[in-house]
């Protein structure tokens, strides 16, 4: 029997009465998440995975966060030179390719 944490997320979701996810399943999901973001999948990538919308996952991700407006918390990485600045928002916002200066303006704007 397989105990990743990602067959534990489809069993309980088949397995679950109702429409709405336990917190388990949601910080489940929430993990998920947080770990193929770090691997560089997507959040659409890691919803597609965990079989729920990307709205849902970023809702999820949301509760946790505190977030308020379109982006929540944001972290800033060392941007790579060639590539700029890549923005994964909790709610599932990707931003590439912007320098940090300017990706700093379009945060202030959103603010």
């Amino acid at each position: 029997m397989d105990r990743s944490p990602m067959a534990r997320f489809r069993r309980a979701a088949e397995q679950r009465q109702g429409l709405r996810y336990s917190e388990e399943l949601k910080e489940l999901g929430r993990r998920h998440a947080a770990q193929a973001v770090a691997e560089g999948r997507s959040m659409r990538a890691a919803a597609r995975e965990l079989g729920i919308g990307e709205v849902t996952l970023g809702r999820w991700l949301a509760e946790v966060s505190g977030a308020v407006g379109a982006f929540g918390e944001v972290v800033i990485m060392e941007p790579r030179p060639s590539e700029g600045v890549t923005l994964f928002s909790p709610l599932g916002w990707r931003v590439e390719g912007l320098s940090v200066s300017d990706l700093m303006g379009v945060l202030a704007a959103l603010k």
